[in-house]
């Protein structure tokens, strides 16, 4: 019959797409979606979803072919998904039903692994997964599949660049308005209202009482006089207001101590507060909890925790320390080296020079890429990858951030610059976000996958860095799937023996709270203090007090705001940058635990999270330690306000 004539032919057709598909080598990267930019942290991409397959399932390629007839199957059986399928069959993509535009597995595989793939054999380690453009009906199809384990929206995953702590507003000035030249927000499109010489005006008020952070509600186009405007077109006055279209309002009100998308200058606390601002950033969820006050009431010291991920119970301290050598002439220290005693004119710096070659290793920086001519920088090419879409140059970074990141972690001591806390330490660069620091939620996990695959391993990455963030709200419908599926792959991570540091975030917020992946279990999440380490950064996310001992076993504490690094060239023709952030907090720590696994301290071999452990322990060998004082008010020896921050980090190794 005709009918069946035309669905034989649409199931020989997806049958053939994808059967190409299975014979293609798998690619990290995916297609990039545009407008990540106009988007905030945590978005879903509309139409792009990740499709987790089980373990059971075997190789993506081929359980892609069997969720291809899946669709199929299901479209033949209903008139409504059939439309779907039809309509997406004539379009340019190819695919009825859906159209794969990336995977999460390694980009190259070895002949036996692609054999045992094509031959539909046991799934590599690590994560399964692909990236689809589909329709949310296609979609709820697809997670039917018995090989699929999760399907979810893609997210947009970034940093925002903030080269100094975020301006303040007197309270009188926010009451009364703060103005700006509306040509000073090109990216505020107000027909009939943004006119020659007009200005914007915007009101709001902190977000609750005892908040230093500003929420922005109302915004007044007007003339150089005051006046409000009226709308060329509709004779209006030339006043918005927030309303509960999300991106809407984001986009031009922001969020609590967050400044709108299109009007980055706004300040977004009120005077006075400590210095803070961010680049784990974007627009954070609404109402965010306040940041500790400056001068807490401290609490009895808890018991120090021990972490359940652990095989054995943490040393008392370590006793294995890589050798130390004096600084270079004229070389520049930054506050946070400094602070967690890394590198001093009295003691030195570590040094890696003549380690033996198994003792060494390289620290994976998922990030916006890391720029290979820094010479303050040790890159390791063979090493580095990039998953975003069309780029091949994970050692150019035009954003910065990442390498900013990496000089925290291992700038030389070469008397030029500044020194990192593993000086010479050698440097990959596992790219995933764009020149304006967004990409998603799969290129991370993508990223994660490979630094876990064999390759990864062969390529010496047993530390991974990620100063950057994901947020799914808690009460989003795929919550539990995203949260499952980046949590697993962050597992997979440590049970092949790779220490993950996260930042925690800059939202002053609980960072169990939807944001990923400092909300996984396996990973070390790192707080932030001030510059001067006496007190947890403003903007810092923290743990609740009444979590249990394994969460606050895998939280530690380290200097965010004004951290000197060095910054790509295409950032900053002079190299270096001071920034703020949990963004640099964490590198910090990612740097301690590579000087712990390189100096024995740290078991290789055993599951990463379980370095963790010996961090903690050497964290709270020099609190008690007499000398120079450490620590800070606030850290779990002295928890405030219900909020936990971890000990202060130390270089002990």
């Amino acid at each position: 019959m005709p009918h069946q004539t035309c669905l034989a032919a649409l199931l020989t057709l997806l049958l053939a797409v994808h059967t190409a598909i299975a014979r293609q080598e798998p690619d990290a990267r995916s297609a990039a979606p545009s407008g990540l930019a106009d988007l905030p942290l945590g978005a879903p991409i509309e139409g792009r979803y990740v499709v987790m397959f089980k373990r059971e399932a075997g190789a993506a390629p081929a359980a892609t072919t069997r969720l291809a007839q899946h669709v199929a199957a299901a479209a033949a059986a209903a008139p409504t998904l059939r439309g779907v399928a039809a309509a997406a069959s004539s379009s340019a993509a190819g695919a009825p039903g859906f159209v794969v535009v990336g995977s999460l597995q390694r980009d190259q595989e070895d002949g036996a692994a692609r054999s045992a793939a094509a031959a539909g054999a046991a799934a590599p380690r690590g994560a399964q997964g692909i990236v689809v453009s589909a329709s949310k009906q296609v979609a709820a199809v697809m997670q039917t599949s018995s090989d699929v384990a999760a399907v979810f929206a893609d997210r947009v995953i970034g940093v925002q660049a903030r080269a100094a702590p975020a301006a303040c507003v007197e309270p009188q000035t926010l009451e009364q308005g703060v103005s700006l030249a509306a040509a000073s927000a090109p990216r505020f499109k107000w027909p009939g209202c943004i006119v020659p010489g007009a200005r914007l005006v915007y009101k709001g008020a902190r977000c609750d009482a005892s908040s230093d952070l500003v929420q922005y509600s109302e915004v007044a186009a007007v003339n150089a006089a005051g006046s409000v405007l009226r709308s060329a077109s509709a004779g209006a006055p030339c006043v918005l207001r927030s309303s509960t279209r999300a991106t809407w309002t984001r986009q031009r009100f922001g969020g609590c101590g967050a400044a709108p998308l299109f009007v980055a200058s706004l300040p977004t606390r009120v005077c006075p507060t400590r210095s803070g601002g961010g680049f784990v950033s974007g627009s954070p969820p609404p109402s965010p909890s306040p940041s500790p006050s400056p001068s807490p009431s401290p609490s009895p010291a808890p018991e120090l925790p021990t972490p359940g991920v652990s095989p054995s119970p943490p040393p008392p301290a370590a006793t294995a320390q890589l050798p130390r050598v004096p600084l270079a002439a004229d070389e520049f220290v930054p506050t946070g080296v400094a602070r967690i005693e890394a590198a001093s004119a009295a003691t030195g710096a570590v040094s890696l020079a003549g380690l033996p070659t198994e003792q060494q290793l390289v620290v994976g920086i998922i990030d916006s890429g890391v720029d290979s001519t820094h010479p303050d920088l040790n890159f390791a090419p063979e090493a580095s990858r990039s998953f975003v879409t069309g780029d091949t140059e994970p050692g150019v970074d035009a954003y910065g951030h990442g390498t900013h990141v990496a000089g925290i972690v291992g700038a030389s001591n070469n008397g030029a610059g500044v020194v990192g806390v593993s000086p010479g330490v050698r440097l990959a660069s596992l790219k995933v976000l764009d020149a304006a620091g967004r990409g998603t939620l799969s290129s991370m996990l993508a990223a994660v996958t490979w630094a876990t695959s064999a390759e990864g391993a062969a390529a010496g990455i047993r530390v991974i860095n990620l100063s950057l963030a994901a947020y799914v709200a808690p009460d989003s419908a795929d919550a539990a799937a995203v949260t499952g599926a980046v949590c697993a792959t962050f597992q997979a991570a440590s049970d092949a023996g790779i220490v993950v540091v996260v930042a925690a975030g800059n939202y002053g917020a609980d960072l169990t709270s939807g944001y990923l992946p400092a909300g996984c279990p396996s990973v070390i999440a790192v707080t932030a203090v001030d510059e001067a380490g006496a007190s947890p950064a403003m903007f810092s996310n923290w743990l609740p007090d009444s979590a249990g001992p394994d969460a606050k076993a895998r939280v530690l504490a380290a200097p965010g705001t004004s951290i000197r690094s060095t910054v790509s060239f295409a950032r900053d023709p002079s190299g270096y940058k001071t920034l703020s952030g949990t963004s640099q907090a964490s590198p910090h720590v990612a740097a301690v635990a590579a000087n712990c696994l390189m100096a024995g301290a740290c078991a290789r071999g055993a599951p990463g999270a379980s370095a963790a452990g010996v961090l903690q322990a050497a964290a709270a060998a020099r609190l008690a330690r007499a000398g120079p004082a450490y620590g800070f008010a606030g850290d779990a020896a002295s928890t405030a306000n219900a909020k936990f921050f971890g000990l202060l980090a130390h270089a002990a190794f």
